[in-house]
Formats: structure tokens, sequence, C-alpha cells
């Protein structure tokens, strides 16, 4: 007598069935968390990428000037300007600012801090980055990431006016 196993080739389709949206579940579960890791790394690049070329500007503009005050205010549009960043840096779900700030000196200034503020559409898209990222000051809807600014003359010392702050 024949003996046939009734239901299995409908078990295995179950069990396919089931493996496969358990897997997607799964990818669907790591969607958001590693799109938001991705964005994190994509803000930590222009980060970087703002950070030194602020820095490239000034050192040149000291270097031009021979005066370690800039007067001119660094902005996101003076980097674009100066072709060191992408005109599309404010492009995405966030938008970059940067400034200096300043020390005052006997009369004349100088930057002391790189700031650079990354600010977010909504609340969602902030929270959801900002595990991933150190920012110096938090703020509703606005990270703030202060940068010290380098400038060491001492090699110029005998040259330097303190009084200006310019090398003569």
């Amino acid at each position: 007598m024949l003996t046939f196993q009734r239901g299995s080739a409908s078990l295995g389709i179950a069990l396919s069935i089931s493996a496969t949206l358990g897997a997607i579940v799964f990818v669907l579960m790591l969607a958001n968390p590693l799109a938001a890791y991705r964005d994190a790394i994509a803000i930590k690049s222009t980060l970087s990428l703002i950070e030194t070329q602020a820095n490239l500007s000034y050192r040149k503009k000291v270097m031009l000037s021979r005066c370690v005050t800039d007067n001119a205010p660094m902005t996101i549009q003076r980097l674009i300007n100066e072709k060191r960043i992408p005109t599309d840096v404010n492009s995405g779900l966030h938008t970059f600012e940067t400034r200096f700030t300043s020390i005052n000196i006997n009369g004349w200034t100088r930057p002391n801090y790189l700031e650079i503020r990354v600010t977010f559409a909504d609340s969602a898209a902030l929270e959801a980055i900002a595990s991933h990222l150190n920012p110096t000051i938090y703020q509703p809807l606005t990270l703030v990431f202060l940068t010290p600014i380098q400038i060491d003359v001492t090699d110029n010392l005998s040259h330097f006016d303190k009084k200006t702050g310019c090398l003569q």
C-alpha cells in the first residue's frame, strides 16, 4: 500500500512565506536607523569639509593681508564663492551656517572659534541623527559645533605689532 504525506507541500510553502515575511520585517526595522546613520555620516563629512575650508580661507586671508584680523565675515556663501565647498551644500533636509566668534585683544579682534550650525527642518529628523553626532551645543532644531581657530605668530613675534594684530 502506498502512503502519502498530506500537506507537506503546503507546510513548505508556509515556511518559506514566513521566512520571507520575517526577513522583510527585519530589513524594514533596520531601514530607518541605517538611513539616520547614513545621514549622520554625510553631515559629519560636510562639517569636516566646511571646517577645513574655512580654516584654509582664513589662513589665506592672513597670508595676503598679514593681519590676523579677518574683516570679511565667514559664511557658507563666502566658501561657495571661493569655490571651496559645493554650491548644493544646503540642498538637503538640513542647512549649514558658519561664522567666526572673535576675541578682542587690545582693540583688535581675531577669530577664536569657528561656529557651524546645522538646522533641521523638523525635530524628528534632528532626533534621528543627533545620537550619531557630538555637537557642542544642542538647541531645538539646531546643532552647533565649535572648533578653535589656531593662529601661531610666535615665530614672527618680533615683527608682530600687538596694537594692530598685523605683521610689520
